[in-house]
């Protein structure tokens, strides 16, 4: 996910080198968890071969699916303003949780949510769950990912990272990150 985030909304270009480099730090992570490596691909190149294979022929549709696509699907998003897990700087949460109970508000997020989950999903993905893709779609997806990296250094820092990521900046910098 890391890896489709970089190369859908950021300007730098990953490497073959720093592709394989994501892949095994995410290796380490099973490690520290203590997790079963055995069902992991060795390197990067064989991980990429696995999830084609998966998303060409294992992957269906299903009830969770099909419930979480009449979510995406819908005119609005649904209200998580009371959510304890909302992803809003603390200092904005007053003001998201008075914004997205609103049907205006959840209506006109509803179009960019479908954009970048859809538009996230691989071709064969869509085509097998009978997701409705267009060239429109498309043109508009990729629209974003090229305004996102464009517009990301004039978005205020506390805007761009979740509360524990600046934590964890502060903590180990004593800063934020410039113009991430």
């Amino acid at each position: 996910m890391v890896e489709q985030t970089i190369d859908r909304y950021s300007r730098h270009r990953l490497s073959d080198a720093e592709r394989e480099q994501l892949y095994q730090e995410g290796v380490e992570w099973y490690r520290r968890y203590a997790m079963s490596e055995q069902p992991l691909p060795p390197n990067r190149a064989a991980f990429q071969q696995e999830w084609d294979r998966y998303c060409d022929e294992v992957l269906t549709p299903n009830p969770a699916a099909d419930y979480l696509m009449k979510v995406i699907e819908g005119r609005a998003v649904p209200d998580m303003s009371k959510s304890p897990y909302l992803p809003v700087a603390s200092y904005l949460k007053p003001a998201a949780r008075l914004a997205l109970p609103t049907t205006p508000m959840r209506m006109a997020l509803a179009p960019p949510l479908r954009l970048t989950i859809y538009g996230g999903l691989p071709p064969q993905v869509r085509k097998r769950f009978g997701i409705r893709w267009n060239l429109a779609d498309e043109t508009a997806y990729r629209a974003l990912g090229r305004a996102v990296p464009l517009a990301w250094p004039f978005i205020p820092t506390s805007w761009r990272w979740h509360p524990g990521s600046h934590a964890g900046w502060r903590r180990e910098r004593g800063r934020l990150p410039r113009n991430w």
